[in-house]
């Protein structure tokens, strides 16, 4: 589908993008424009695709819920505002605005399966190296 899908959020979880202050406006859209660099140039893309589904109508993807996980741990996910930035490649997509439907859908398929918390941390550590320089 595509190589990546990194989420930047808020540290407080707003429900909604017009919750949002100017001051974590300015600090998601920074953070967003400092990562997107190193994005393109890790997964080797030709652009990017930055969206926001904010609310139920506009596919948001985070629902107030209980995670499914397969891990032991279950917890409750709040809705809340984030940003999605995708590495984009030629020809990713037959059309190119099919990853809006591929994003509203992607947490509503019936067979899923949930990554593991082995392999989220070892891609939170690859990533780390991309954006936390020593």
């Amino acid at each position: 589908m595509w190589p990546a899908d990194v989420l930047v959020s808020p540290v407080i979880p707003y429900p909604r993008f017009t919750d949002l202050g100017p001051g974590q406006l300015a600090d998601l859209y920074l953070t967003v424009r400092q990562i997107a660099a190193p994005l393109v140039k890790h997964f080797n893309a030709t652009s990017l695709t930055i969206s926001i589904q904010d609310g139920k109508d506009a596919g948001q993807s985070v629902p107030s819920t209980t995670c499914p996980c397969v891990t032991p741990i279950r917890f409750l996910i709040l809705q809340h505002v984030h940003v999605h930035v995708l590495p984009r490649k030629p020809n990713d997509f037959p059309r190119n605005d099919d990853i809006y439907q591929a994003l509203q859908e992607h947490d509503q398929l019936p067979n899923r399966v949930y990554r593991t918390e082995e392999a989220m941390a070892a891609e939170a550590a690859e990533f780390r190296t991309l954006f936390y320089k020593n």
